[in-house]
């Protein structure tokens, strides 16, 4: 294959035995070859095939080398219109988790497969460090020509993240030539997006900071501003951690912003744990609040 320029830009070869072709008669001959298209290179206007068909005679096969057939013919190539990749999400929180849709779209002639796995977001900084990355977990789907897919893919960010951030999305589809070899093809894309800040913050206090086994614990705050100011009837995230256990409570503050929540731990739960309340966007844990469940002394018995 060459481009107007008449410089190669792909090769292939027939696919195959041996063909016998008797006098007269007419056989196919089954060819592969991969257009640059696949990798997301610009296409020329116009694109040449040069075919080559070497021949052979005699009794036996490949005994005597015969005539070497050539043939060039230009052919008209298929834009492409939009992008395989499109990259779709919800504001990117910082501290929060983003769910992203990655839609590829097969505009080559043969089918694609796209394995578990093999769809994946990256986010990295402007200095090419990635600071954030997650693979679809879809399962297995093979894609037919002119159709898309949807790969949906959860990424979570720290709250230290930039403000300006590159966001790739790649994906390794394999396809089957004809001899019945599985190849690979590799698609990228990249962007830039901008990361905020959730619009409102909450806080977490305890009414103490030591507890008897099996007594509740009053956990209270409120949601504010960046300036401080009270943020009514806000919707908060409250998390209860310890030991790697965590519980997690939303609920809406009050017409000044406060809530109050009452945590009732089971009678066998004891030891140290952390209360983290934020905007619901946010999954990053906050240490707002500390406090212990003692676990009860033992009775002393008199050995007098």
């Amino acid at each position: 294959m060459r481009d107007t320029d008449g410089r190669p830009i792909s090769q292939g070869r027939g696919e195959g035995d041996w063909l016998w072709i008797h006098p007269n008669a007419t056989r196919s001959i089954p060819t592969f070859i991969i257009t640059p298209m696949a990798y997301g290179d610009i296409h020329p206007e116009n694109i040449s095939i040069d075919v080559v068909i070497p021949t052979y005679y005699g009794m036996q096969t490949g005994q005597f080398k015969g005539h070497t057939f050539n043939v060039s013919e230009k052919v008209s190539s298929k834009y492409q219109t939009v992008p395989p990749i499109e990259i779709y999400h919800e504001p990117l929180i910082k501290g929060g988790t983003i769910q992203f849709d990655l839609v590829f779209v097969n505009l080559g002639t043969g089918d694609l497969i796209i394995d578990q796995g093999d769809a994946m977001i990256y986010i990295k900084d402007l200095n090419g460090s990635i600071v954030a990355s997650a693979q679809s977990q879809h399962p297995k789907v093979m894609i037919m020509p002119d159709t898309s897919q949807k790969f949906p893919i959860e990424v979570s960010i720290q709250t230290n993240v930039s403000d300006t951030v590159v966001i790739g999305a790649g994906i390794l589809a394999t396809y089957w030539t004809l001899d019945g070899n599985a190849s690979y093809l590799r698609f990228n894309t990249t962007k830039y997006a901008s990361t905020t800040k959730p619009a409102y913050n909450a806080n977490a206090n305890t009414n103490k900071t030591i507890y008897n086994r099996g007594e509740n614990v009053t956990i209270f705050g409120q949601a504010t501003y960046e300036n401080g100011t009270a943020v009514p009837n806000a919707s908060i995230r409250l998390e209860i951690c310890s030991k790697g256990f965590n519980r997690e409570i939303v609920m809406d503050a009050d017409s000044n912003g406060e809530y109050t929540y009452i945590f009732k731990p089971l009678d066998t739960e004891t030891g140290m744990y952390i209360a983290s309340a934020t905007h619901p966007a946010i999954r990053d844990l906050e240490n707002d609040a500390e406090f212990e469940i003692h676990r009860e002394k033992p009775a002393w018995r008199d050995s007098s």
